[in-house]
């Protein structure tokens, strides 16, 4: 792509956004994740926020659907982490949170932090008992862009 492609895209781009009505922006924006429902500016202070994983009632999770904040701000594009790489990532010190789709507003926002269990369990409450509990986020089947 060519600096003036580039250009070309933005533009058109910019201007479908400035077509919108403020309020449906005004709802991306919440349901994206980038504003609270007040339209606060959201900041994440993580590494990784899950949005999903792949667990049954008969068996625990092998994949987490996550977005990466940037700069602050939830990232909109998704990935799934590996059981064993959550537990990595959780082993250096990263900070890991769920995040949650609010039944009001349909709006994505920040919810608990992640902790690890003797190495194997990932629970967002303050119970030491083993084995997962990370709320009531959606499950998927099939794993994508995988890490």
């Amino acid at each position: 792509m060519t600096e003036k492609d580039l250009y070309q895209h933005l533009h058109k781009a910019f201007d479908a956004f400035a077509a919108k009505p403020s309020g449906e922006v005004f709802l991306d924006m919440q349901r994206s994740g980038l504003i609270d429902a007040s339209g606060e500016l959201q900041q994440w202070d993580a590494f990784l926020a899950i949005v999903a994983t792949n667990a049954t009632e008969s068996n625990k999770a092998t994949y987490f659907r996550c977005r990466k904040p940037t700069l602050g701000l939830p990232g909109r594009a998704e990935i799934d982490i590996s059981r064993q790489s959550m537990l990595h990532y959780l082993s250096e010190g990263k900070r890991i949170i769920t995040a949650v789709v609010d039944d009001q507003t349909g709006a994505l926002r920040e919810g608990a932090e992640v902790h690890c269990i003797d190495g194997k369990f990932l629970r967002t409450d303050a119970n030491e008992i083993k084995s997962d509990n990370l709320g009531n986020l959606p499950t998927f089947v099939g794993v994508r862009n995988r890490m």
